[in-house]
C-alpha cells in the first residue's frame, strides 16, 4: 500500500512539474518577447504595480483577452500555434510570478 501510494505522489510531481516546465517554454516561445520588456505597454513578468488591476480579472478573462487579443496584443500573442490550454498555462505561469 505504502509503495502504491508513494508511486502515485511521484507520478503526481512528475505531471506537476511538467506542467510548469511546459508554462515556462510557452512563455518564452510566445510571451517573452514583449511581456520580459513591457514592448507596447506589455505587464512585463514579475512586475507587481503592473499586474495589480490586471490579476483582479482572474486567470479564465486574463486568458481569453489573450487568445482574442486585447489593446497592442495580436490574439495568441506570438504563440500562433498555440492552444487556448497552452495559453492559459502561460497566463498562470505568469500570475505565479507577481
Amino acid at each position: 500500500m505504502i509503495t502504491f501510494v508513494l508511486s502515485h505522489f511521484i507520478a503526481f510531481n512528475a505531471s506537476a512539474n511538467a506542467s510548469i516546465d511546459d508554462a515556462r517554454a510557452i512563455y518564452e516561445k510566445g510571451c517573452a518577447a514583449c511581456h520580459s520588456a513591457g514592448v507596447a505597454g506589455a505587464p512585463m513578468l514579475g512586475n507587481k504595480n503592473q499586474w495589480s488591476n490586471r490579476s483582479l480579472k482572474g486567470t479564465q478573462q486574463l486568458t481569453q483577452n489573450a487568445w482574442d487579443g486585447i489593446g497592442g496584443m495580436p490574439a495568441k500573442g506570438l504563440c500562433q500555434t498555440c492552444s487556448f490550454e497552452e495559453i492559459k498555462l502561460a497566463v498562470q505561469y505568469m500570475l505565479e510570478k507577481i
